[in-house]
């Protein structure tokens, strides 16, 4: 994944030379996911939210993309306070935070919203009053101090649930 919590990761894979051995690909989440949909790709650190679209599969790993409270890394960012939000803009790269979002808007935090797909054009820094955005892996960093307010979204989901999230696993 195309994310600075992978870079370790794939550190490791190319300091002892596994990337030799095979076509080593970096993608947002989403182009993760769809690679495998598409039979395109062996395997995919993948997000959870796609498993439903393959028609067979294989979780290969008990490696994942996972938090257990705070991540910062995937976030509900608003210039308005929280419950003065009406409309919610979607990270089109990750299902899994948007189906996130959206369990959590329903079950924890009781609320309705009014959810707006997005694209790679969207620009994120120009949301209006009452309207906020889930963001995701490294342009959290970038964006967060742009808005005046910010939820985390792993660790609201701790609250709720009391476990931690899985984002995305490895998937064949």
């Amino acid at each position: 994944v195309k994310y600075a919590n992978t870079y370790p990761f794939i550190y490791g894979l190319t300091e002892n030379g596994f990337d030799k051995e095979v076509i080593l690909e970096m993608d947002h989440p989403a182009d993760c996911a769809a690679k495998l949909i598409n039979n395109t790709v062996d395997i995919g650190l993948i997000p959870v939210a796609a498993l439903p679209s393959l028609e067979e599969y294989h979780i290969v790993s008990d490696y994942c993309i996972g938090a257990n409270g705070n991540v910062r890394t995937v976030l509900l960012l608003s210039n308005c306070p929280f419950e003065d939000i009406r409309s919610i803009y979607l990270e089109y790269r990750s299902r899994s935070s948007v189906n996130l979002s959206e369990v959590l808007a329903k079950d924890s935090w009781k609320r309705e919203y009014q959810w707006i797909n997005t694209s790679k054009a969207f620009d994120f820094l120009n949301i209006g009053l009452n309207e906020a955005v889930v963001l995701i892996g490294d342009q959290c960093f970038e964006f967060e101090n742009s808005f005046r307010y910010k939820v985390d979204l792993a660790n609201e989901w701790k609250k709720f649930s009391g476990l931690p999230f899985v984002f995305a696993c490895w998937t064949a």
